[in-house]
């Protein structure tokens, strides 16, 4: 559950908003508060892309990784769908996903973590890789 108990500052953020397939929609420009990072990690297994998630709200400290979908692949080659996580980080550097969490509009845009040069990174076993988001929630203008 989502709760704003101490003051943010709004910032006036400007997104790309993406179809569910993935392809260019508009610029979107809002007043939002910065609540926090999620990060991803994918992969294959079989025909299905597996995606477990971890999120940071609040600087409250990270969540358990947590199955977040499981679902048919449309990339069955694990360095072809990261190969294509990072084109879409290419073509689409402010692609952001709105998302009602709480009855809360949150946008999910990718972001660079500390020490790091790129939202997307292999994870250590080889076998799957990472992607950062920084999650803000809209607030009315």
């Amino acid at each position: 559950m989502i709760y704003f108990s101490h003051a943010q500052e709004i910032e006036r953020i400007t997104f790309q908003e993406l179809r569910a397939d993935g392809r260019y929609l508009r610029d979107i420009t809002v007043n939002a508060i910065h609540i926090g990072w999620q990060q991803q990690n994918l992969s294959l297994e079989g025909n299905f892309q597996i995606t477990y998630d971890t999120s940071n709200i609040f600087d409250q400290g990270w969540t358990e990784w947590r199955l977040a979908q499981r679902s048919p692949a449309l990339i069955t080659n694990i360095g072809e769908l990261y190969r294509a996580t990072l084109q879409a980080f290419s073509d689409y550097p402010r692609a952001g996903r709105i998302a009602l969490v709480d009855g809360f509009e949150i946008i999910r845009m990718f972001s660079t973590p500390n020490r790091r040069t790129s939202p997307i990174w292999w994870a250590e076993d080889g076998k799957s890789f990472n992607v950062f988001f920084s999650l803000y929630a809209i607030v009315p203008n």
